[in-house]
């Protein structure tokens, strides 16, 4: 229990102390700054947000953000009331003050009481005492440090860049085995306090880790100290479980090039996260064996398989397209030049067989007209189309450059539900579904063909 010692809204907080710091020093607080920076998820840009209030206690069980760890959320009961509380941040000088971000206004010198979302807490917990013995068994084992590290408050897997280029699949095996093998020891974890003469003493003899930064308590003030007893005494501010059987399991992942040059970073779960995460990849691997219909041992095998098909099915489609287009193109008989349009629709087809089918005409006109009319064939206008009623469809325009204008302007005005556009000679678009019925196809062809006549006719182009 606590009481309200300060309740305001937070943009006086903002303006009471406009260089605030949240008081995290560590990598991963600063790296969570400048993504909250880069998203606009500042305190200033938090207090946007009216009802949102900043709640000072008497003393609290909240934890605030910070030595790489979220804060909680939670409640804040008094009377028959309930405050959700959102954030919780180290304000002011130093980070002194912990300042709870509330829903709703909270009057002073009110009793209330802290209830923390323990799911959370425990989750936070959970991989906060799993970096702990990570780190103290790579430094202890390998000699790789702990640069920074990284508890998503989510779903998502957590992180430690380590001080190492890389660290091979063998490796990587032996220091999970090794890390759950004191998770089945099921050693005691105690959170102890340290003079600050004693604290400095042990770094230099590594009872304490010698690069563990402690905390910035103020002069005089002891340590907080956390042991996990028989491996490692690491200064921390953060909330850990009792004994590392707690941790039930920690998974490493993966691992990938770190943030800082010659370093990498490892990728882990611990506790019921990792294993809702087993659940929830076993269950998407039963519904790929289905899907797949082989063992999860061939999934792999069988997507690639599978692309590899496609891609040859891809390769055959534009070929037999092309053979379209090409024997497509035959049909548009030499009389029809007379009309000063070539065109051609066909229900199936893509971009390829248009630009195919264009080519084609285009090259058998050229022959056609070698030693005859070639002002007649500089005047055609090529138009090829695919599409259905039931299906999304497409047109292409190619030519003369003053005719094509002309039937785009018609062609699209008719059809009315398209999107395109282009410039000059040619010009192309897209249709909605339901457009491209047998009817419509029948009287775009002869819209076009009219116009182009009748600006032939009447040389208005």
């Amino acid at each position: 229990d606590a009481k309200v010692e300060c309740c305001k809204p937070l943009e006086e907080w903002v303006r009471s102390y406009p260089g605030h710091t949240s008081g995290d020093s560590s990598d991963a607080g600063k790296a969570g700054k400048k993504r909250q920076k880069k998203k606009g998820n500042s305190a200033a840009s938090v207090v946007t947000q009216p009802q949102l209030f900043g709640v000072v206690l008497t003393n609290t069980i909240f934890f605030p953000t910070g030595g790489g760890q979220p804060h909680d959320t939670g409640f804040l009961c008094f009377e028959d009331r309930k405050v959700r509380v959102v954030d919780v941040r180290r304000y002011g000088p130093e980070g002194k003050i912990v300042l709870h971000y509330c829903e709703e206004e909270i009057p002073t010198s009110v009793g209330v009481r802290c209830e923390i979302d323990t799911a959370r807490r425990t989750d936070h917990m959970c991989h906060h005492t799993g970096q702990h013995l990570i780190t103290a068994i790579a430094v202890k084992e390998y000699g790789w440090k702990t640069l920074s590290w990284c508890l998503n408050p989510d779903e998502r897997p957590c992180y430690l860049d380590l001080d190492v280029r890389e660290i091979s699949e063998h490796d990587l095996r032996c220091l999970e085995t090794r890390v759950n093998d004191q998770i089945l020891k099921n050693v005691r974890i105690t959170p102890s306090l340290m003079d600050k003469a004693t604290f400095d003493e042990g770094s230099k003899s590594d009872d304490v880790r010698a690069h563990s930064k402690g905390i910035n308590a103020g002069v005089g003030m002891p340590m907080r100290i956390v042991a996990i007893e028989g491996i490692e005494n690491n200064a921390c501010c953060g909330t850990h479980l009792q004994f590392t059987g707690h941790l039930q399991v920690i998974s490493l992942l993966w691992t990938e090039k770190g943030k800082d040059e010659g370093s990498t970073r490892l990728w882990f779960m611990a506790g019921r996260r990792a294993i809702r995460r087993l659940n929830a990849l076993t269950e998407t691997s039963r519904k790929l064996t289905s899907i797949l219909t082989c063992p999860c041992e061939s999934h792999c095998d069988r997507v690639v398989e599978m692309l590899d098909t496609h891609r040859e099915s891809n390769r055959r489609e534009k070929s037999l397209l092309k053979t379209v287009a090409s024997l497509s193109s035959n049909l548009a008989h030499h009389p029809e030049i007379e009309d000063g349009i070539l065109y051609y629709h066909l229900n199936v087809g893509n971009v390829d067989f248009m630009k195919s089918c264009l080519r084609e005409m285009k090259e058998s006109i050229a022959a056609t007209c070698s030693g005859g009319d070639n002002d007649a064939a500089k005047r055609l206008v090529y138009f090829v189309s695919v599409g259905t009623a039931l299906q999304p469809g497409a047109f292409v325009l190619e030519g003369d450059e003053q005719l094509v204008p002309l039937v785009a302007k018609a062609v699209t005005k008719f059809l009315g539900k398209t999107r395109g556009g282009g410039k000059g000679s040619k010009f192309q678009a897209k249709v909605d579904v339901g457009v491209f019925d047998e009817a419509k196809v029948l009287s775009m062809q002869k819209i076009a063909r009219a116009v182009v006549k009748e600006a032939i006719e009447g040389e208005e182009y």
